[in-house]
């Protein structure tokens, strides 16, 4: 069997679980009400010898939405997201259900405002012109539990922290003291006492506009943010406009605030091979433009920042 035969195949059982999916909301949706009118306009002695048919369908479509969502992820990332690292990235490591841990996102990576509900998974980690990187999707979210007024209940609510991607790669300039880069758009930030850069003290205006710069010491983000970095930056910044960034010893740590997970379909796209192709190939470029820009002009990586 060729392998254009085999992608022919693996489309139609992803739009045939699309299809069976849409079916099992519809239905579930159509008999819960069925159900639920049935019940509701007959006696109770009447109810308890209605047939459970319409009750068993609920069920049945209950069921079936998780694990034919499941069985479609599983299809579309093994298709769309492992075929296609393995030629834009080759000899990386991807786990759909691996990401960050909790302390790695707080502690290490440090760009957002704890919350008391994580998720991360879709974990990328490898080698690109030498330089080492990982990335996971990752989700914040703070749950609180609300009094309501005049009365004794109490609702939880979920302050969204953070969707999006978080990165991890070498720094090329050795940061000896933390220095971090918010977008004005960037919420829910880390909490730090920092002196915040004034726009003429890093000489450029279009870069200060877009980032607040804050460092524990003035001077110190001038060796990290040349000509390189910050046209790597200004180019991930302008494909979301929500990010943040933290240079601390010989690391470099990336927080996109996407709102939606990197490797998902999107309904919008429909189902076509070739835009899907093109969807997660640009989705890994956002590691490799970084990447070529920093190692452009300049292959050295032991430079120290004062």
């Amino acid at each position: 069997m060729s392998n254009k035969t085999k992608i022919k195949i693996k489309m139609a059982i992803l739009r045939m679980l699309i299809l069976m999916i849409m079916l099992s909301v519809i239905g579930f949706a159509v008999f819960a009400i069925l159900t639920a009118f049935k019940y509701g306009e007959l006696k109770y002695d009447e109810a308890t010898s209605l047939s459970p048919t319409y009750f068993i369908l609920t069920i049945v479509c209950l069921i079936l939405i998780p694990i034919t969502i499941c069985l479609f992820k599983t299809l579309y990332k093994n298709l769309f997201v492992v075929e296609v690292l393995a030629v834009e990235l080759p000899g990386c490591y991807y786990s759909r259900h691996k990401g960050f841990g909790q302390g790695i996102i707080d502690a290490n990576i440090g760009l957002v405002e704890p919350g008391n509900k994580y998720k991360s998974e879709d974990y990328l980690s490898g080698n690109y012109n030498g330089i080492h990187f990982e990335q996971a999707d990752v989700i914040i979210n703070n749950e609180v539990r609300e009094e309501k007024a005049f009365s004794d209940e109490a609702e939880v609510k979920v302050y969204k922290h953070f969707r999006g991607r978080m990165i991890v790669m070498d720094s090329p300039v050795n940061v000896k003291k933390p220095i971090y880069l918010y977008s004005y758009e960037f919420e829910h930030r880390y909490k730090n006492q920092y002196v915040k850069l004034r726009t003429e003290e890093i000489n450029d205006k279009v870069f200060g506009d877009v980032f607040d710069i804050l460092v524990s010491e003035v001077g110190s983000a001038k060796r990290i943010l040349d000509e390189k970095m910050k046209k790597a930056l200004i180019t991930t910044y302008n494909k979301f406009y929500n990010m943040a960034v933290r240079f601390e010893d010989k690391k470099m740590y990336i927080a996109i605030n996407t709102k939606e997970d990197t490797f998902d379909w999107k309904v919008n796209r429909g189902m076509n091979f070739r835009k899907e192709v093109e969807a997660n190939r640009n989705q890994i470029y956002v590691i490799k433009d970084i990447i070529d820009i920093l190692k452009g002009k300049d292959e050295k990586l032991e430079t120290t920042a004062e």
